[in-house]
């Protein structure tokens, strides 16, 4: 594949192709042998923010279009995201943290079910959900691209894909500042692991391949995210969704109860796990 191409995209450096050639290409190629005949692959990528969700996604894609004959699509969690209106609504009747998107509670399930769901069936002309994270909105569905051709191989990446409810006495004490301040009596984030208690894990139980991108702590997410935020800003600009280093703390305070625990929980349950060292290299791949 056009290995200059896809880096170029990325915005990534020439070193970057060493690690696709030591880790990515033997995860697709692992993949390509998990694909059983006459019936689709739902494929899973959990990692933090800024692990490279997305990245290993495309090369995913880019290397299924141009060494097999399946056709392969990826997803982000991020696109179903519920409309900025619909979290208003929520942050008005559940909580006022729910207004800020990420947490499990601020995406469309139904529509992502929906999608998933005539995807996996091998319908073509499927209307893709696409969210605008810079104007924190969703595309209008005029807006929305769709698939030409049945696919073969679906990917659906995101931070919170596969992540596992927590016990309640395990959401007893607040875990961050923002918990502290912000959600003391605990409903929001008694809300948010009753929705990954139900709706959530129904659908992440239709999982047929899991890969996880393993951070070394968590720790590592702001620095992750601080460079996930100036790419986004040297490709868009400086605007109303660009975010300082306070916002950007307070913003990834959101995650941090889910994250941790995937770190814990969600390892031994990948298929393939990628194990990355805090300059978000990968150091190591193991399949299960």
């Amino acid at each position: 594949m056009d290995m200059n191409a896809f880096l170029a995209k990325h915005q990534l450096p020439l070193s970057y192709q060493q690690q696709c050639e030591q880790f990515f290409i033997p995860l697709a190629q692992q993949i390509n042998q998990a694909k059983q005949a006459n019936s689709p692959l739902f494929v899973a990528i959990n990692g933090c923010q800024g692990s490279g969700k997305t990245t290993l996604a495309d090369f995913l894609v880019a290397w299924f279009t141009q060494h097999s004959a399946f056709n392969c699509i990826a997803l982000s969690i991020d696109d179903f995201y519920l409309s900025k209106q619909r979290r208003e609504q929520l942050a008005k009747t559940v909580h006022p943290l729910l207004v800020t998107r990420g947490v499990p509670g601020t995406h469309d399930v139904p529509l992502m079910r929906s999608t998933l769901a005539q995807l996996l069936a091998g319908n073509s002309k499927v209307p893709l959900p696409y969210f605008h994270k810079h104007l924190d909105d969703c595309a209008l569905p005029a807006q929305w691209p769709t698939n030409e051709a049945p696919v073969d191989i679906v990917i659906l990446e995101g931070w919170c894909v596969g992540s596992k409810p927590q016990s309640p006495a395990a959401l007893a004490a607040p875990l961050n500042a923002l918990e502290e301040q912000d959600d003391p009596q605990g409903v929001w984030r008694h809300y948010v692991n009753q929705c990954l208690k139900t709706e959530y894990l129904d659908l992440f139980a239709q999982f047929n391949y899991f890969v996880m991108l393993k951070a070394p702590s968590f720790s590592s997410v702001f620095n992750w995210r601080k460079q996930q935020e100036q790419k986004l800003v040297a490709r868009n600009g400086i605007h109303a969704g660009t975010m300082d280093d306070p916002q950007l703390q307070r913003f990834i305070a959101h995650f941090e109860r889910i994250t941790r625990n995937n770190l814990i929980a969600l390892p031994q349950q990948a298929n393939a796990l990628l194990e990355l060292t805090e300059q978000r290299a990968i150091s190591k791949l193991s399949f299960k």
